[in-house]
């Protein structure tokens, strides 16, 4: 295997650690894992919040017209 399909086989499962290996410069490396990592959670948590705001609706919708609305997620 060359070193560019391990490397690519590296950075597939984790973000950096392929620059890591080809280019022996871990601060590099690691800088694409933590910013990976932060931006990654970040758009999760953005989904999250974003169904937290449609649920919310639902349920005020829902309570206004007392129909006993039920989350898909939280019941």
């Amino acid at each position: 295997m060359s070193d560019m399909v391990i490397a690519m086989v590296l950075s597939f499962f984790l973000s950096g650690i392929g620059q890591a290996y080809l280019s022996k410069q871990w601060v590099k490396g690691v800088a694409y894992l933590i910013v990976t990592c932060i931006l990654s959670f970040f758009l999760i948590g953005v989904i999250l919040w974003l169904y937290g705001l449609y649920d919310t609706y639902k349920m005020s919708e829902a309570q206004d017209k007392k129909t006993g609305y039920k989350s898909p997620i939280f019941g």
